[in-house]
């Protein structure tokens, strides 16, 4: 009986495994419902596969359910308390939630618990353009970019900021290292920036 018990055991983990791993890939390629039912097989089969929470939080955060992803962002938190990203994407979920304050203080706690990551740079960036302090964003998505100079989101992101504070060559060469770096972002983002830097051409050139 051991034996066998053990068996299923190993067979269920395997499976569980699998699940995770397809709904992690089925999130990367955008398929969120593909994700989501993914992950909820994994959860189901083992509740402790945290990455199995946190990809079906960041699908339903896509989706624009932010109740059910601070939900799942939750339970990823009460099985691995002091990973910095999750209380980054947290962040994310409160700050569309349009909860500022709570957003601010996810990701201030994750910059605390890994002050390396990239991504929460950005994400604090965002929440202080929405609190109307663009110099604190193009600070974060400076020091995101320093982490990561492969943060291909913070240059648009720093380049975005740059516009609005009339600082239009470093913006130019931000979108540029955008465009450059960013061959694998989606057709109407590279599109968007194609048309920031033409219109600003033409107002360096008057």
């Amino acid at each position: 009986m051991r034996l066998i018990d053990g068996m299923q055991s190993i067979a269920v983990g395997m499976l569980s495994t699998s699940c995770r791993d397809w709904g992690a890939t089925f999130l990367m390629r955008g398929q969120l419902d593909s994700a989501i039912k993914a992950c909820t097989r994994a959860i189901k089969l083992d509740p402790t596969l945290v990455e199995a929470h946190v990809n079906r939080g960041l699908a339903w955060l896509e989706k624009g359910d932010y109740a059910l992803a601070l939900a799942d962002f939750d339970n990823a938190l009460a099985l691995a308390p002091k990973q910095a990203l999750i209380h980054a994407h947290r962040g994310m979920a409160c700050y569309y939630s349009g909860d500022l304050n709570a957003a601010i203080s996810d990701i201030n706690y994750a910059i605390y618990l890994d002050p390396r990551q990239s991504l929460p740079y950005v994400y604090r960036g965002m929440v202080e353009i929405a609190q109307g302090n663009p110099l604190g964003a193009l600070s974060d998505y400076s020091t995101a970019i320093s982490r990561d100079p492969h943060n291909v989101v913070a240059y648009r992101r720093r380049a975005d900021v740059r516009v609005m504070l009339g600082n239009l060559r470093e913006a130019m060469r931000d979108y540029f290292t955008y465009l450059e770096m960013g061959k694998m972002q989606s057709y109407s983002s590279r599109a968007e920036v194609e048309g920031i830097v033409s219109r600003l051409r033409q107002q360096l050139s008057m």
